[in-house]
């Protein structure tokens, strides 16, 4: 039997999360691939249109552009509406940017059952020549 948990968001409104279980739920690990100077995605998808995703981390990584830039890489089809974290392209092509990693603990559920989940990393700009987005999560 599925236990459900109560989660606090960002703005303190209390919400419904994941089974206690979702642990132990099939996990998946999607990459965007490597880009140059173009926008990095993953998603995590329902198998069925009864299932409901979690996201429980992104990771960002990237090289340096030729001149430095800030941008959001957002995290879309979360309960509670999208996330965003700032990102630092540093100011130079052979310079590596600070790997980006958060996890989610309790993962975050998406907003709707059969709905996809989302990270998004912008174009770091001329010179980039490695970027790419990691999402981890399941579904339950």
């Amino acid at each position: 039997m599925d236990q459900l948990m109560p989660v606090l968001n960002a703005a303190g409104t209390a919400y419904v999360a994941h089974p206690a279980d979702a642990a132990s739920a099939p996990q998946q690990i999607n990459k965007s691939g490597n880009v140059a100077n173009a926008q990095a995605q993953a998603s995590i998808t329902p198998s069925s249109a009864t299932k409901t995703t979690y996201c429980s981390g992104i990771e960002v990584y990237a090289g340096g552009a030729t001149v430095g830039l800030l941008v959001d890489v957002t995290v879309a089809g979360l309960l509670g509406g999208s996330r965003t974290f700032p990102f630092m392209a540093p100011l130079g092509i052979a310079i590596a940017a600070q790997p980006f990693v958060i996890d989610f603990n309790p993962p975050i559920p998406a907003s709707a059952v059969n709905t996809a989940i989302s990270v998004t990393l912008p174009a770091l700009g001329a010179g980039n020549a490695k970027a790419q987005v990691v999402i981890k999560g399941g579904e339950f």
